[in-house]
C-alpha cells in the first residue's frame, strides 16, 4: 500500500511538471509571436505579408481591408488601412498581381481632416515617422534643413499638387507631398497664398512666394527596399 502511494504521488508530480512545462512552452511561443513584429517606423510595415498579420498585430477593429483607387481611378489596389476613423492614417497597398490582400507593395502615412468614409473627424490619431527623419506634419523649413538644400515641389490644387519632385537621393524610395494646413487656408492670407501657388508649375522651397508659408508634409509613401 505504501509503495502504491509512492507511485501515485510520483505520478502526480510528473503530471504537474508536464503541465507546467507545457504552459511555459505555450507562453514562450506566444511571446515569440508577439515579438515577431515590431512597428516603430513607417518602414516597419514592410514586414507584414498580408492583411491578417496586420489585423493580428494592431487589432481587427483598428485595421480595415478594402479596395482603393489611385491615378484618377486607373490603378486599383487592395489596401489595409490602420486607424480608418482618424486624421492620421496608414495605408498598406498590396501587390496588384497577387489579386488579394497579400504581398507588400508600398505604405503611405497620410493626414487629412476626414475619416475613411469622408466624414470630418476631430480624432487626430498617431503616425509613424520614417527612419530618414521625415514625418507627416513636418514643416517645409525642417524638411529643407534635413535635405541640406532647397526642395522642389509642384504647385497646389491639381493631381500632383504639392508632390516633391526634387530632393536628396537618400529619399529616392519615398514620395512626399506638401500642403498648406486647412486652418491657414481659412484665413485671407492663406487663401491668397494658395491662389498664388496653385496650378501645374514647379515651386522651390526658397522661392520668395514659398519660404514664408507654413507648408507641411501631408503624405509620405515608402516603396520598400
Amino acid at each position: 500500500m505504501k509503495r502504491l502511494l509512492i507511485f501515485m504521488t510520483a505520478g502526480m508530480i510528473l503530471f504537474f511538471l508536464s503541465c507546467s512545462n507545457k504552459k511555459n512552452e505555450n507562453t514562450v511561443t506566444e511571446n515569440v509571436e508577439k515579438q515577431k513584429y515590431e512597428v516603430k517606423y513607417l518602414e516597419d510595415f514592410e514586414q507584414f505579408e498580408n492583411h491578417d498579420q496586420m489585423a493580428e498585430y494592431f487589432g481587427e477593429k483598428n485595421v480595415i481591408a478594402m479596395d482603393w483607387s489611385l491615378e484618377e481611378g486607373t490603378e486599383q489596389y487592395k489596401v489595409s488601412i490602420l486607424n480608418p476613423g482618424y486624421r492620421h492614417k496608414i495605408f498598406v497597398f498590396w501587390d496588384q498581381e497577387s489579386g488579394g490582400f497579400t504581398d507588400f507593395a508600398f505604405v503611405e502615412a497620410v493626414y487629412n481632416l476626414y475619416d475613411i468614409e469622408w466624414e470630418e473627424t476631430e480624432d487626430e490619431g498617431e503616425t509613424y515617422e520614417s527612419r530618414t527623419g521625415i514625418y507627416v506634419g513636418m514643416s517645409l523649413i525642417d524638411l529643407e534643413k534635413l535635405n541640406g538644400a532647397p526642395v522642389g515641389f509642384y504647385g497646389l490644387g491639381w493631381d500632383y499638387g504639392g508632390y516633391v519632385y526634387e530632393i536628396n537621393e537618400r529619399f529616392s524610395n519615398y514620395t512626399i507631398a506638401l500642403y498648406l494646413p486647412d486652418s491657414y487656408l481659412a484665413t485671407p492670407e492663406g487663401t491668397e497664398a494658395y491662389l498664388s501657388l496653385a496650378g501645374d508649375h514647379e515651386c522651390k522651397s526658397d522661392d520668395e512666394a514659398v519660404k514664408d508659408e507654413p507648408f507641411e508634409i501631408c503624405r509620405i509613401s515608402y516603396k520598400g527596399k
